[in-house]
């Protein structure tokens, strides 16, 4: 879905708007993430990208974690998507 690709509704929508199926995908995406502000929650996947963005506009926090991990394991590699992947990296 869209977040694992670090799309927000919109963007998912536009990347495909020629494949019915995912179109639709897009506008049911769109209000789950409406739904999800209206109720001041996050999912899994929200967990993640926050926290990449947070490591990408904030240097010294990710200057913090990278010293303090040197080492990540990750278990299933083969299974990570493009946000999970993009966090371990």
């Amino acid at each position: 879905m869209g977040k694992n690709e670090m799309l927000e509704p919109k963007a998912y929508g536009v990347k495909y708007a020629g494949d019915f199926r995912k179109k639709t995908i897009a506008e049911i995406y769109e209000l789950y993430q409406r739904r999800l502000r209206e109720n001041n929650a996050i999912d899994f996947d929200d967990i993640i990208n926050f926290t990449i963005k947070i490591l990408s506009e904030n240097p010294d926090v990710l200057d913090y974690y990278t010293e303090k991990f040197k080492y990540i394991l990750v278990d299933k590699y083969q299974d990570t998507n493009k946000a999970q992947f993009t966090l371990v990296s």
